[in-house]
């Protein structure tokens, strides 16, 4: 039968064109048997213990679309934000809109196309299951990871904040019970620099700390068209420390990190004649400037390279108790971010459009959760959920050469929201699971001192202006798995 079928493939091979070749030799190679090619049978597949449904779990035996990435992994791939992760994921796009640090999250096509910084995005980004809840937050450096989970669909009955295209949790490596420490560097193209390292042990009885920082320096590969200047370098670096117990029923994990970012902005390529100036025909030709007015407004120089100057500071503490049978765990959290980013839009020398973004944010949050065993043929988990967010937020836009005007916004937002949230996973038989779950979610935001002005050429301006906006909705989940 072997020898029959290879005569078959040879003669085809001669016969039948290339692509139609490859279909049947596909067809004959799957009509051999089996036995034929089961020489050896190959390694099973790892598994991967994950917390996407709130409770350790196989990743292969979870009954959801999701992707998961061990942190090694992800530095052995060069992935150092979270811009990058789509690369590595099917059905992850993640747009820098117009070049700046406002990313935009899409999940099998679910998810949105604004460059303000207060938007909410339908793809949730977690770390260490504490949502940030505005997509700049998100910039920052990726190091010292356990894992990242990327889960498609809606996700609302199990997490504290909702998100209608997917979510993306990030793992942080935990301070272990034995000394360990590490240093990961990489040296590229352009300058480019990166290193991180961890030193990781115990300190006392059930109490162990992890230290981690990583930097990320140089890299660019664009210059001015014009002067030659170089463009497009980082200058990133952020530190993390973890403080945790275990000592009988409790776990407490304390976590406090700080990052900043004061690299070059990202330049833009030009497809077409803009003025005097004409198409770009390297990919590494870019240029930038502002006018006079603009530049004197701000404080810079009309000449300015494109830059970001942002911080973020933060923390959060999550206590588990094992209350015999069932588990609480509370999750309390406080992050604080700084934004001063300037970018050029039209790509050129001339003040068409070029934008600054001075943006100041502050979020609270709380999740309390209560979670049945792993045992028996029902799991269920009950939570709640509070969120605090305040932004004072202004953009500035150079128009001066295109429209004549500088146009100057600012305001104020605020938003709370208040959730319950719950689930029940039920095993009819070891292969049949029925789930049910329900959201009960209220969520209100405010609009405060909302004002767009522009420059005296034109002298006209919406002052004083404000909204408000607020919700009560039920969601829930019918699942058979």
């Amino acid at each position: 039968m072997l020898r029959r079928s290879v005569q078959f493939l040879r003669v085809m091979r001669k016969i039948v064109p290339p692509v139609r070749r490859r279909v049947l030799i596909a067809l004959g190679l799957a009509s051999l048997p089996m036995p034929a090619f089961a020489q050896a049978a190959p390694d099973a597949l790892p598994e991967l213990v994950i917390t996407a449904q709130r409770r350790l779990e196989v990743a292969q035996k979870v009954p959801v679309a999701i992707s998961v990435l061990k942190g090694a992994d992800l530095t052995a791939r060069g992935v150092s934000n979270v811009n990058q992760l789509q690369y590595q994921t099917p059905g992850l796009e993640v747009e820098p809109a117009f070049g700046s640090g406002q990313p935009e999250f899409r999940l099998r096509g679910v998810g949105f196309n604004d460059y303000a910084s207060n938007n909410a995005s339908p793809v949730g980004v977690y770390v260490d299951e504490v949502a940030k809840p505005f997509p700049i937050q998100t910039q920052g450096l990726l190091f010292d990871l356990d894992r990242v989970e990327v889960l498609r669909g809606p996700q609302g009955t199990l997490y504290g904040r909702n998100s209608t295209g997917g979510a993306i949790n990030f793992l942080t490596a935990r301070p272990t019970d034995k000394l360990s420490a590490g240093i990961d560097a990489d040296y590229g193209s352009f300058g480019l620099f990166r290193a991180e390292g961890h030193i990781s042990g115990p300190i006392g009885d059930g109490l162990s700390a992890r230290v981690a920082a990583a930097t990320e320096q140089g890299g660019g590969f664009l210059h001015d068209r014009a002067t030659g200047r170089a463009l497009g370098d980082a200058d990133r670096w952020g530190a993390r420390g973890e403080f945790a117990y275990s000592g009988g029923a409790i776990d407490l994990l304390l976590e406090g990190h700080f990052g900043r970012d004061r690299s070059d902005g990202a330049g833009l390529y030009l497809f077409d004649p803009l003025g005097a100036i004409p198409a770009d025909t390297s990919r590494r030709a870019t240029g930038w400037g502002g006018s006079s007015q603009f530049a004197a407004l701000l404080g810079f120089q009309p000449d300015t390279k494109p830059f970001r100057n942002n911080k973020t500071v933060g923390g959060h503490a999550t206590l588990s108790v094992d209350l015999g049978g069932t588990k609480l765990t509370s999750v309390t959290a406080y992050e604080h971010f700084d934004r001063r980013e300037y970018n050029d839009w039209d790509a050129s020398s001339l003040a068409y459009a070029g934008t600054f973004f001075g943006s100041r944010a502050n979020i609270f949050s709380q999740e309390v959760r209560l979670a049945s065993s792993t045992t028996g043929p029902a799991h269920w988990i009950l939570g709640g959920y509070v969120s605090s967010e305040k932004l004072r937020d202004h953009f500035d836009s150079d128009f001066q050469q295109s429209l004549g005007f500088l146009a100057l916004t600012s305001y104020r937002q605020s938003a709370r929201t208040v959730a319950g949230f719950g689930q029940l996973d039920y095993d009819i038989s070891p292969k049949l699971t029925l789930t049910g779950g329900l959201r009960l979610e209220r969520e209100s935001r405010h609009l405060r001192d909302f004002d767009t002005a522009t420059s005296l050429v034109i002298g006209i301006g919406v002052p004083n202006g404000k909204a408000d906006q607020s919700y009560t909705e039920l969601s829930g989940k019918i699942a058979a798995n």
